[in-house]
């Protein structure tokens, strides 16, 4: 995916989320979900396919709590992979009843795995976005993220997802 097509589509989503009325208000209890987007390594500039997994528990409608599982994707035609945990303490900014902007900060356990080598390291991360809820249980996500230091470098992934409450 081209990183500017990525880019217009998380603006085009937060400004589409902006101009919806109100819907369903954000509850607090836990949540899972998925996300698919583009990374793009900084130190090999390249960029490819990135995905995570996730979950979390909203305390409060201004804070909350995310694990992830987060694959930043293959570089150098295969020869190096990068994935790990992360964990964030979210702060929401509520917009409408249907609609937050959200920044978090945390950690990211990593592992770069390249021609049978492997280096791990935990270090920083952080982003922000904007979540728009379309019922009770379903929300469409769109973010940005950063890894700081992922094996001497950083590593953004831009992501559209979807979360499941319950």
């Amino acid at each position: 995916m081209n990183m500017e097509i990525i880019r217009k589509v998380l603006l085009g989503t937060l400004l589409t989320a902006l101009a919806t009325g109100p819907a369903v208000a954000a509850e607090q209890g836990p949540y899972l979900g998925f996300a698919l987007g583009e990374s793009d390594d900084d130190i090999l500039n390249e960029t490819d396919s990135g995905f995570k997994l996730f979950g979390g528990y909203t305390l409060s409608p201004n804070l909350g709590v995310e694990l992830a599982f987060v694959d930043l994707g293959e570089f150098s035609s295969g020869n190096l992979e990068q994935d790990g945990l992360s964990v964030h303490l979210l702060g929401y900014l509520p917009v409408s009843q249907s609609f937050d902007l959200f920044g978090k900060v945390g950690f990211f356990n990593w592992e770069v795995r390249a021609s049978g080598l492997t280096d791990t390291g935990t270090d920083i991360s952080y982003g922000f976005g904007g979540e728009v809820r379309v019922s009770n249980q379903l929300a469409i996500r769109a973010e940005w993220e950063t890894y700081d230091d992922v094996s001497g470098g950083d590593v953004d992934l831009f992501s559209l997802g979807l979360s499941l409450r319950f």
